[in-house]
């Protein structure tokens, strides 16, 4: 029996573990686990197999849910590569492995048709919760794959990607998407049909992208349609 004590912060250490990780020791202490602490937890039976046992380890779902995941790894690439290939989803992957003082590991991409939960996503892959990112950029992070836009850091070729989709006309069609919805949302700025928060939480990393220049005029064009000639605030401009 292990020497842990029951606590959230234990019993958390002990789940999030990787299934090949886990010994008898393990199983023993996760079946004694309190109620009280289960729902930190997961769920587990034991199963007879051929006068063996087998646990049965099912994550309890996290609140923590959606369609694009990303994680990199240095270790067991080959046997993460063939799961994740064998998802309904679509994915991509690529190694660095030319990047000066960096320890080689490979980018997994996962952009499922509806939002996964992050335990039971986890546990098909054999990972460690923690070890998995929800992707805040689709565009962003298939650029990263190359380094496309890293001036510190090794340019990758586009063939170097293995994915089961075209990758370049991917970020190709996203890029007009987000120029679309950007001048889109500009022109309902101008029109007050949203409101100057709204406009800057949804378009940062745009800005944050163009020239100085570029961002000034924009600055400055919030700033003459949210203010009248005395300059109050409109009111009919939310901010």
């Amino acid at each position: 029996m292990l020497d842990l004590s029951y606590t959230k912060e234990n019993v958390h250490s002990v789940t999030s573990m990787r299934r090949s990780e886990l010994t008898a020791e393990h199983v023993e202490w996760l079946q004694n686990v309190p109620k009280r602490l289960q729902s930190t937890g997961v769920r587990l039976s034991i199963k007879s197999y051929e006068g063996s046992h087998q646990l049965a380890f099912t994550p309890s779902e996290s609140t923590l849910r959606g369609r694009l995941w990303t994680f990199a790894i240095n270790r067991d690439v080959e046997r993460v590569k063939r799961v994740v290939e064998a998802l309904d989803a679509k994915w991509a992957h690529i190694t660095h492995d030319k990047d000066p003082g960096v320890e080689p590991h490979t980018h997994f991409y996962i952009d499922f048709k509806n939002a996964r939960f992050l335990n039971p996503l986890a546990h098909e892959l054999d990972l460690p919760p923690n070890m998995l990112e929800k992707v805040r950029s689709k565009k962003d992070f298939l650029e990263y794959l190359t380094h496309k836009d890293e001036t510190d850091k090794y340019h990758y070729d586009p063939a170097d990607i293995s994915a089961n989709f075209d990758v370049e006309t991917e970020i190709e069609v996203l890029d007009v998407e987000q120029k679309r919805s950007f001048l889109w949302d500009t022109l309902k700025l101008h029109q007050g049909r949203i409101s100057v928060n709204d406009y800057l939480l949804s378009h940062q990393d745009k800005l944050c992208q163009m020239g100085y220049g570029a961002v000034y005029r924009v600055a400055a064009d919030i700033a003459k349609i949210s203010r009248d000639d005395y300059g109050n605030l409109k009111g009919g401009v939310a901010v």
